[in-house]
């Protein structure tokens, strides 16, 4: 249905095993965005929970390295993959964006590019490089000491600093207190058999939105 503004409305779909799918139809750009979120509640795996998507983007069992899966969304007329976590009220983010060009701008047919962007999308959340069972020690030890790094650069934005101290004190004790990137000295002690516990329990329990 179209409004009288001629801009399709906004629809909404409730899906089995807790997801929800938002389709926003529209004419003003030439790209299809697909934003997957991953909702978990902020507790005491939430430090684990932020180096995820960061550790996920490194590579599948396909495209075993962030080279490799780059070459790959290059061949697809330069598409985009980002992630990120974020927050919304008690609820912890994890964020998964894909930006492909719409296939009906291309001079050359059949490409399917959204089809093959959701391929992407669903190896690097389904399907990563493991390596013994696990996520590669060596790859979850740098995204530690980037997110670290993240967290405590923070400090500097006093805006952010002030809020983020008050919340801490007015709510102490509260899931609300705590940072969605997790906190530094929590951050170091996680290692990669937490962050294979976490992925599955996400996999299993997290709310979806796409």
């Amino acid at each position: 249905m179209t409004p009288a503004g001629g801009e399709p409305e906004i629809l909404e779909y409730r899906l089995p095993g807790a997801v929800e799918l938002v389709v926003h139809p529209t004419r003003r750009f030439k790209t299809s965005v697909v934003h997957l979120l991953l909702l978990r509640s902020l507790d005491e795996d939430t430090s684990a929970a932020a180096l995820l998507p960061f550790v996920l983007r490194r590579g599948t069992r396909r495209d075993p390295d962030m080279t490799a899966l780059a070459r790959r969304l290059e061949s697809m007329f330069g598409a985009g993959l980002d992630v990120d976590v974020a927050r919304f009220g008690e609820w912890q983010i994890l964020s998964f964006r894909l930006d492909v060009v719409d296939d009906r701008y291309l001079l050359l047919g059949g490409a399917d590019l959204f089809r093959r962007g959701l391929e992407v999308l669903g190896e690097v959340l389904l399907s990563p490089l493991l390596e013994g069972g696990s996520f590669p020690p060596d790859r979850v030890e740098q995204e530690r000491l980037n997110l670290r790094r993240y967290v405590e650069g923070l400090a500097e934005d006093r805006a952010r600093h002030a809020f983020d101290r008050c919340v801490r004190v007015m709510c102490a004790g509260e899931p609300y207190a705590r940072c969605e990137y997790g906190e530094p000295e929590e951050i170091d002690r996680v290692t990669a058999g937490d962050l294979l516990a976490i992925w599955r329990k996400v996999l299993q329990a997290a709310p979806l939105g796409v």
